[in-house]
């Protein structure tokens, strides 16, 4: 299944590009447990890989799980799997016919895919399962300006991501998990809605993870083709932080020194 033709968005606009979740007030609903997913990007501009997985407590009598997305312009979805089990497996396989979205608003798509017959309600007794291609979520090959790099590589990726609209009840730093798989040669130089708790060496191949509170709408990432360079938005803000404990602490001795003369 894929959301096909083209979604208009400025990312600029979006109020908050956080959890797109929104509980209803004074109606039980099923809770969000905690959830990761793992983003493999290619070597060069090209389909970006998506798996996911939410491990949901369903109130007794619910019969859906409802799901929520933004997608931002000219990203394409193409769904392999979407599932409910009652077990975590390695890779979702199956399309659960009930799957279904709806654009309930420009921008934004709802719906819901049913909870199997008999599901057990428990800790650890549903599990959400995903996995789709994303077309279009790498911006830099053919653009000018910031996001474009010297040999045309360099930009932007953004990830939207499918998500329950239930929510953590004790939502903690990583409650959400996210991974992003690069290979040899490109460097992930900034990231939304977070900063990364860990990443490889830059320019080597491994996994960048990020801890969130709750499941984001989205995922941005800055690419760099090779080793990047130190000056992005998340390295001039440690400088500036620096420099300022820096002034602070020079202020303070020079304020010591003269209380002791």
């Amino acid at each position: 299944m894929g959301i096909g033709r083209p979604l208009h968005l400025s990312l600029l606009a979006v109020n908050g590009l956080g959890s797109t979740a929104t509980p209803s007030p004074g109606v039980a609903q099923g809770v969000l447990l905690w959830g990761e997913v793992e983003v493999r990007l290619p070597s060069s501009p090209g389909p970006v890989e998506v798996t996911s997985i939410f491990v949901l407590r369903p109130e007794p009598g619910e019969l859906h799980v409802p799901l929520s997305l933004l997608n931002p312009r000219g990203v394409h979805l193409d769904f392999q799997a979407v599932e409910v089990t009652g077990a975590e497996s390695l890779l979702p396989e199956r399309m659960d016919p009930s799957f279904r979205l709806e654009e309930v608003r420009e921008h934004y798509w709802e719906g819901s895919v049913r909870l199997p017959a008999g599901s057990e309600v428990g800790p650890d007794s549903t599990f959400l399962q995903v996995s789709y291609i994303l077309e279009g979520a790498w911006v830099g090959s053919e653009i000018t300006g910031r996001d474009a790099g010297p040999d045309g590589h360099n930009g932007r990726v953004t990830v939207p991501i499918l998500v329950p609209r239930w929510v953590p009840t004790d939502p903690k730093p990583t409650t959400f998990r996210a991974r992003v798989l690069v290979p040899s040669g490109l460097t992930v130089t900034g990231s939304f809605p977070s900063s990364f708790l860990r990443q490889p060496d830059p320019g080597q191949e491994g996994a960048y993870e990020m801890g969130l509170q709750g499941a984001p709408a989205m995922l941005i990432l800055r690419i760099a083709q090779g080793t990047g360079t130190w000056f992005s938005l998340e390295g001039i803000l440690d400088l500036v932080v620096v420099l300022i404990l820096l002034g602070m602490g020079f202020l303070g001795i020079r304020h010591l020194r003269r209380d002791m003369g």
